[in-house]
């Protein structure tokens, strides 16, 4: 009733206001209302959704209606092997009677073949445990893209740079509607944690960036964006995995900070998010805060921070997921079960196991003998459930029919917000740090891991530059660039090709210029080259801007003393 009077209200209000507008201002200012108005209205809608009485009273009907076992698998997240429905998946819902599946790169192919495996899990989900499955994904964009696009989706840190959060939420949204489409109900995204770009770290270019209030805005916008197509947004990965270089794929990082440090930080934009009521998820982080919680386990098994904290403390009433069990930062030296247990009494309320059928088919069964001595009480199940089936009810129910056109055009518009994203990125981070050496006898050299950006750089200008391709991590032949009258452009794309560019030696780097498309903390020494823009993710089009505007930047050099003119100059032009 609050949210009708709300509306009505709103309404009134809107309609007071225009009748004092011309016709040109009533156009321009009630596209925008209907804007504001959404952002602000359906997280309400949501939320007076699944607190309403009817909702509540349903949802105890469904959890009265299960067995043990389904309540128990319920409460996991599964991987799985293939690109096709086949008896492994099939009996991941059978057999285990799983809640959720996550699809990875190995189940990955066209979108026909994407929608069609949803749709088959969807059916089986149903027909067993008589309720639909939460499918999830990590679409990031960037480097973490499961669906892939050419070029790739925008990364956080390439969003963050544009500082405009309707441009993060368009990008949220489109991505949204693509991912709804082919049948799936939760991203594992946006990263909330903070993240300095020009530090080598862990997290990369999958940040926002550094300053907590900043990610906090940016990463709501990008889940916004999402809700709006009924996707379930993940904030990731609490309390904060920022500034740690190593991987807790592989080894359980320390962070030794105090929780009033890490409130100050990174754990405040979960805090904010937790307060703001959003419908949404929080993964937790295999990582060990021993001020925190002296036990030295990671925080997926930390009371302190995930029931005390994270529920209590900040109010959080969305599902909290685990990142994958089967990881190292989990603590090797625990049983797959006794790992789902911590989690779980933890304060937990999806377990993923992500990569192992036996790992998997173990851990579940640990958790259901525990649920059968009265070691996990029924209680402390039915708690979890309570939220997993009110988002299944709201979000879970798959689209009825693949829409190609659609999704044809979605996947477009999200191309054509990717190229916008990196030409903003490439004109703000350009910088020349000596004159640019060029002529009618300039030789170029274009160094790439892949020929399409090669393919990009030649349609303009430079037809006569000469492709060198970076290959396994070794370093290439670099002799052309000693001679007089060359330049070499290179493109930095991971770890590995940024390895090989900082062992250039100085003579070359001066003589290259260098377009990034991870983070600008992989490039040491970056005043040492000719020039150098970070665009943070997968572009090809980077190559078109360079060549475009090279010729541009060496007739602007010669107009001023000032290192930092060609770039300014070039950014007006653009």
């Amino acid at each position: 009733m609050k949210i009708k009077i709300l509306l009505l209200d709103v309404m009134i209000f809107i309609l007071n206001l225009f009748s004092h507008l011309n016709t040109q201002i009533r156009i321009f200012c009630g596209f925008h209302l209907v804007r504001v108005l959404i952002c602000l209205v359906l997280p309400l809608v949501a939320e007076a959704s699944w607190t309403s009485a009817s909702a509540d009273k349903r949802v105890t009907q469904i959890i009265d209606s299960l067995t043990l076992e389904q309540k128990i698998g319920q409460l996991f997240v599964f991987g799985f092997s293939g690109k096709d429905f086949n008896l492994q998946t099939a009996e991941k819902i059978t057999r285990l009677h799983a809640g959720s599946l996550i699809l990875f790169k190995r189940n990955i192919g066209h979108v026909n073949q994407i929608y069609k495996l949803n749709h088959d899990i969807q059916r089986l989900s149903q027909k067993t445990n008589k309720l639909p499955m939460i499918l999830m994904i990590d679409q990031e964009g960037g480097m973490v893209s499961r669906i892939k696009t050419s070029p790739t989706s925008p990364s956080a840190l390439s969003l963050g740079e544009t500082n405009d959060l309707v441009l993060i939420e368009k990008v949220g949204s489109v991505s949204g509607k693509i991912l709804k489409r082919l049948g799936f109900n939760l991203n594992l995204a946006p990263v909330t944690d903070l993240s300095n770009p020009k530090k080598v770290n862990f997290i990369g270019n999958r940040s926002f960036g550094n300053h907590p209030r900043s990610v906090y805005r940016k990463a709501r916008a990008f889940a916004l964006g999402l809700l709006k197509n009924g996707i379930i947004p993940t904030f990731k990965h609490f309390p904060g995995h920022g500034g740690i270089t190593d991987d807790s794929h592989k080894l359980l990082p320390v962070k030794n900070l105090s929780l009033s440090r890490l409130e100050q930080r990174d754990a405040l934009p979960f805090k904010l998010l937790a307060r703001s009521k959003l419908p949404s998820a929080i993964m937790t982080a295999h990582i060990n805060f021993p001020q925190i919680d002296p036990r030295g386990v990671p925080a997926t098994f930390s009371k302190n921070l995930i029931q005390n904290t994270l529920i209590n403390k900040y109010g959080y009433e969305g599902l909290i997921i685990t990142d994958d069990l089967e990881m190292n930062g989990a603590d090797g030296s625990l049983s797959p079960g006794q790992r789902a247990m911590k989690a779980l009494l933890a304060g937990a309320d999806q377990l993923m196991v992500a990569w192992t059928a036996k790992v998997q088919s173990r851990a579940y069964r640990f958790v259901l003998q525990k649920a059968r001595e009265g070691s996990l009480s029924l209680d402390r199940v039915h708690s979890s459930l309570r939220k997993i089936i009110k988002y299944k009810l709201l979000y879970a129910q798959p689209p009825r029919s693949l829409n190609k056109l659609a999704l044809k055009s979605d996947i477009k518009q999200l191309k054509t917000l990717s190229k916008k994203i990196s030409h903003i990125n490439f004109f703000k981070s350009i910088t020349w740090n000596s004159k640019p050496f060029l002529n009618k006898k300039t030789r170029l050299f274009i160094y790439s891991s892949s020929h399409k950006f090669y393919n990009q750089f030649k349609q303009f200008r430079f037809k006569g530059a000469k492709y060198v391709p970076l290959k396994n991590g070794a370093l290439p032949n670099f002799k052309f660039l000693r001679e007089k009258n060359t330049l070499g452009i290179f493109y930095v794309t991971g770890s590995g090709t940024a390895r090989i560019l900082n062992s250039t030696p100085d003579l070359i780097k001066k003589r290259l210029i260098v377009v990034n498309a991870t983070y600008p903390g992989i490039i040491k020494s970056p005043k040492r080259f000719l020039a150098l823009s970070h665009i943070n993710h997968k572009n090809f089009n980077s190559a078109s801007w360079i060549s475009s505007n090279l010729i541009g930047a060496a007739s602007l050099w010669h107009s001023s003393n000032k290192a930092d003119t060609p770039a300014r100059s070039l950014a007006k032009k653009k």
